[in-house]
């Protein structure tokens, strides 16, 4: 008696079962694909919803400021306030509303415009605050970051190491992402392949 029978399987049975599951690892691939792309999509989404809710808490605190003449303790005040009445929210310590305040004072055309400050996390917004001066020079710094999903810690890397003057992103063996891998865990970054001629892309 052959195996298929020992096992109550008759051999049409297994025929059946074989073509039924033709295309089933493609059709599981592009399925995961679509859910993965769907969550990157809302996540995008919520991000920019966040980046947009900041920016309009620093445009009223701004607002406020000029028109009411509103000082520090009522900021402080304000901040407190905001924490009480939303206990589930991050983001609403003091530092962080300041953040804001500056986040609207330098991007004043941010809910009009397509910029990549939108695309990225507010951890690298404020990276972008703190190290820069310049609207353009941030403005670069985000679309790299959008482009090769760097972290806020890589960024600051780059940012220090003054990317956007030299324009050019090293991806020699020799260069600067070796000397600064070991110091960095949990970022991405490009390798480049000397056999292959072409940069790959790690998590350290």
């Amino acid at each position: 008696m052959s195996k298929e029978k020992k096992k109550g399987i008759l051999p049409t049975e297994k025929n059946n079962q074989d073509v039924s599951l033709a295309g089933y690892a493609e059709t599981l691939a592009n399925l995961k694909n679509q859910i993965l792309n769907a969550q990157l999509k809302a996540s995008i989404s919520v991000n920019r919803e966040l980046m947009c809710l900041y920016w309009k808490i620093g445009s009223v605190i701004i607002e406020r400021q000029m028109n009411s003449g509103w000082g520090s303790k009522i900021i402080d005040r304000l901040t407190n306030d905001l924490r009480a009445a939303c206990p589930m929210m991050k983001g609403l310590s003091l530092t962080n509303v300041k953040y804001m305040v500056q986040f609207a004072k330098e991007y004043p055309d941010f809910l009009i415009s397509q910029a990549a400050f939108g695309q990225i996390t507010w951890s690298h917004n404020i990276v972008l605050l703190q190290k820069l001066r310049t609207k353009k020079e941030r403005e670069w710094y985000a679309k790299k970051t959008v482009e090769n999903g760097w972290s806020s810690r890589m960024l600051v890397i780059w940012i220090e190491n003054n990317q956007y003057h030299s324009k050019t992103l090293s991806l020699n063996p020799g260069s600067l992402m070796q000397e600064t891998s070991q110091d960095v865990k949990g970022a991405s970054v490009a390798i480049y392949n000397t056999e292959t001629h072409k940069a790959i892309h790690i998590l350290l």
